[in-house]
């Protein structure tokens, strides 16, 4: 599983099929989910719900401010993607189950802190503003980033790991 930031809340996600997060206008891939509600599409999850799109599992809850969270099971490993706004998230660590990758943006970098810790994220991948900030409280090196992050789910793992978009050398997301 391959976890690529394109920059502000988009992402791109490779495992057997090829998921965009917030995609940036151009993008293409087998399954798009969205942080807002938007008009539904056969590949396009954009309300709460459990579905499974070719042949990919996908829990969507919404959390207390209205935005989506999206639970994505790409070959074993359960990949979150929280959003910028987590707060509320600890009421939903059951539907979510397991979080392998917790992906959550750090506007309010003590919310994203605390959202990994009440979901006990593997890793965490924080971005925006305070991405280093968050990424270093949480155990991760926050003098490191690169563009993709890989991982099968059994192999060592960094607890923080910070993504910076192609075109840039050393910010982070």
């Amino acid at each position: 599983m391959e976890i690529r930031y394109q920059g502000g809340a988009s992402f791109v996600v490779k495992g057997d099929k090829t998921i965009a997060i917030n995609p940036l206008p151009g993008s293409s891939a087998a399954i798009v989910l969205k942080e807002t509600r938007q008009k539904p599409t056969a590949a396009l999850v954009s309300g709460p719900g459990e579905y499974e799109i070719a042949g990919v599992l996908i829990v969507t809850r919404v959390l207390p401010d209205g935005h989506l969270i999206h639970a994505v099971d790409l070959a074993g490993v359960n990949v979150v993607f929280a959003g910028d706004r987590p707060a509320g998230i600890d009421m939903l660590a059951e539907d979510l189950g397991t979080v392998d990758v917790l992906v959550v943006g750090t506007s309010d970098p003590g919310e994203a802190e605390k959202a990994s810790r009440d979901l006990n994220a593997r890793v965490t991948i924080p971005f925006g503003v305070n991405a280093a900030k968050v990424c270093s409280a949480l155990g991760g090196d926050p003098g490191r980033s690169d563009l993709k992050f890989n991982w099968d789910g059994s192999a060592k793992h960094p607890k923080s790991f910070l993504l910076r978009p192609p075109g840039r050398r050393s910010r982070a997301a």
